[in-house]
């Protein structure tokens, strides 16, 4: 089993070699990783959070941080998910819809 380091350091370099070649994206932790078949997720320390409420599978959580835009934000989330027992599935799920909502910043990769 590949360790959490490597799995990371794949992730990135995999993410980083990907957008080198653009100049208009600055990549400078503002990417979203999904490893979809590893189910892991790496987010940049760049990436934040917009106020916002998620509603899945029955769950009902609601950001709403001093700042409307925020890593605390993400920070709140990630744990409140992490305490009600969600897998990494719906944190990719998740992760996911908020990108689509224009809520969550940064770049998104789905490898």
């Amino acid at each position: 089993m590949k360790s959490l380091i490597s799995i990371f350091f794949t992730l990135m370099f995999t993410a980083n070699a990907f957008y080198a070649g653009d100049n208009r994206i600055s990549i400078k932790g503002n990417l979203v990783v999904i490893n979809k078949s590893e189910n892991s997720v790496v987010i940049g320390y760049a990436v934040t959070l917009e106020n916002t409420v998620v509603t899945y599978k029955g769950l009902k959580i609601f950001i709403n941080g001093r700042r409307k835009k925020s890593r605390a934000n993400l920070s709140n989330l990630i744990h409140t998910l992490t305490r009600v027992g969600a897998d990494s599935k719906d944190l990719i799920n998740i992760l996911s819809i908020l990108h689509r909502a224009g809520t969550l910043s940064g770049k998104l990769v789905i490898m």
